[in-house]
């Protein structure tokens, strides 16, 4: 036995034996985007790191079957955000391993990546998200595979279901450590919100991405703009609402899109969304947007992208999540 090999391992067991605590992080593989460099710290204790060779084989290993995910597209990611510094209270082999393989475990892990996700998508509009959960021991291990790091992996479905449909053959998109650095701002707002709109309409941007239809997607749109937009429900919801998303237009960029036209965009969007829940006939016909000559968009598309950029406004000025100042802004335009 050679005694320099063994050590380490038996300091991992010993550990495990004997900590009240155990130290360990939460690994979250991001789906079907890649990153220009191997490690950026996103402040919150969170990290965005490569996964090496090993932890790859590792992660890829080890799963659960309380949801179906595709093996391939749990395989397409490079890198993963690291949720740093958490503890476990050490128990009895078979009682962790219970509480580690249950999904209601990781709710409060599950609130802050989801945030974080929802700050990918409003900074960069890409489609990604998460098939693992990974809890990965520090300093401590109950089990070993040949040469290869300890986790545990628990599987949840957190991705829109075309990543099936050989979406790991298209060239990922890369993200940079500059707009990883306006994620992370995004991100701490998010964290820090005193008014619970953000978050309700964080929610329903990442619902509006993950939903299997079209149809329940342009609700969750509209709730989302409904809840950062309104303050009341009793009259000419549409007209204030799109008025106000052109008047953030103002002050913050909506790529691609005029005061004018995000007006327009907003009324067309509430069109669709009206025919969905009445059930119309027409609803298919509203289902995609002429944008000009030779370009067109999906509804639920457009309004995804509307609902990103009023969230990136009212993160950037959250003065203006006071509807009255929003009117009042566009008194002081014209």
């Amino acid at each position: 036995m050679n005694e320099e090999l063994f050590l380490p391992i038996y300091h991992e067991w010993e550990r495990n034996i004997f900590l009240e605590n155990l130290p360990l992080n939460v690994v979250i593989p991001i789906l079907l985007v890649t990153f220009s460099f191997e490690r950026f710290e996103c402040g919150n204790n969170m990290s965005i790191e490569k996964m090496d060779d090993n932890f790859q084989l590792a992660r890829n290993n080890r799963s659960t079957y309380t949801v179906s995910t595709h093996d391939t597209v749990i395989g397409a990611a490079t890198h993963s955000l690291v949720l740093k510094n958490l503890h476990l209270k050490n128990n009895i082999l078979s009682i962790r391993r219970k509480i580690l393989n249950d999904i209601s475990t990781y709710s409060s892990v599950i609130q802050a990546v989801n945030k974080i996700f929802a700050s990918f998508r409003v900074e960069t509009g890409v489609e990604t998200g998460y098939s693992q959960i990974i809890v990965s021991p520090i300093g401590w291990a109950d089990s070993w595979q040949a040469n290869l790091p300890p986790v545990e992996v628990i599987t949840i479905r957190a991705y829109p279901d075309h990543f099936e449909r050989h979406s790991w053959l298209k060239t990922a998109p890369v993200i940079d450590d500059h707009i990883c650095t306006n994620i992370a701002e995004l991100n701490n707002t998010f964290i820090n919100a005193t008014d619970n709109r953000l978050i309700i309409a964080t929610r329903r941007l990442n619902s509006a991405l993950l939903r299997t239809n079209e149809e329940d997607s342009i609700l969750d749109v509209t709730m989302g703009l409904e809840t950062l937009l309104t303050s009341d429900t009793r009259t000419e919801i549409t007209y204030k609402l799109a008025m106000r998303a052109a008047a953030l237009s103002t002050i913050e960029k909506f790529e691609g899109m005029s005061s004018v036209n995000v007006f327009k965009h907003c009324k067309k969007i509430y069109d669709y969304r009206s025919d969905v829940i009445h059930g119309s006939k027409t609803s298919n016909k509203r289902r995609i947007i002429r944008l000009d000559a030779e370009k067109e968009i999906s509804t639920v598309r457009l309004g995804i992208n509307i609902l990103r950029y009023v969230l990136k406004a009212l993160c950037h000025h959250l003065e203006y999540l006071d509807p009255k100042k929003i009117d009042a802004l566009l008194v002081t335009r014209k």
